[in-house]
């Protein structure tokens, strides 16, 4: 597995699809972040005009597409190859949730709660997911605060929509994921994000951090070495198969 800093616990302050556009295209045409950074600057201050805010909403994207951890820097590069070969808002929001569960592990805790309990319950509340995030990481304020960022950059991002009843959320219509070189990219993205070394293949397509997605086809071994060279699958038992990265 991986050797990351778990500090780096997820976004200071909710982070909108369209700054994340613009990162990623700023990425795949080769401009920095120093470079990037007064661009972006001035349109997240439409919405966010404290500099602290800023600030903390400039991380995110550094982390998230113009310098990841070196764990998913490949995975990364590979995500822009893909932006670079097909761009259609649905393909870029894939790219966006690989890269925020990858760079961020606990991105991905907090969206496995939210798919796990809209699961089990049909709607979420973020004090729902904040109960489950605390069970993990402990009741801390910073925590909470970090997860109802998460929720909200969710919420912007229209992988959940609101109810009627205020501070709740239900799921939207799954996003079909056809493109096997998309899916595999996804899996990679996901098992970034476990502290485990392999996931069962079966239960992939199901994995609740999943949630917006629905996967389709490219489940069988051959077909997620052949689309992702970075991936590996190996035979647990009579029954069980894992995939998992494919060490350097």
């Amino acid at each position: 597995m991986a050797n990351r800093n778990k500090s780096d616990i997820g976004f200071g302050k909710k982070v909108r699809g369209l700054w994340l556009d613009l990162a990623l295209d700023f990425v795949a045409n080769g401009v920095s972040f120093d470079d990037a950074r007064s661009a972006l600057a001035e349109i997240i201050m439409i919405d966010n005009p404290g500099e602290d805010a800023t600030r903390k909403i400039l991380v995110g994207l550094n982390r998230v597409w113009f310098n990841p951890p070196d764990y998913c820097r490949t995975t990364r590069d590979a995500g822009v190859l893909l932006y670079r070969q097909v761009d259609l808002p649905i393909q870029r929001l894939v790219l966006h949730w690989g890269m925020a569960i990858a760079a961020y592990p606990f991105i991905g805790t907090v969206a496995e709660a939210v798919g796990r309990l809209l699961r089990l319950q049909g709607a979420v509340s973020i004090s729902d997911v904040k109960r489950r995030v605390g069970e993990k990481f402990g009741d801390r304020e910073f925590v909470e605060r970090i997860v109802r960022f998460n929720v909200s950059s969710f919420f912007d991002w229209g992988v959940i929509a609101p109810t009627k009843k205020k501070g709740r959320y239900a799921a939207v219509q799954q996003i079909p994921v056809t493109n096997p070189e998309h899916t595999a990219w996804l899996i990679e993205a996901l098992l970034h994000s476990q502290a485990d070394g392999g996931l069962d293949l079966a239960k992939v397509r199901q994995h609740p951090l999943l949630f917006p997605f629905a996967l389709d086809g490219l489940l069988s071994s051959l077909a997620i070495s052949k689309a992702n060279s970075r991936l590996q699958t190996m035979r647990h038992g009579h029954m069980q198969e894992l995939v998992m990265l494919r060490e350097n």
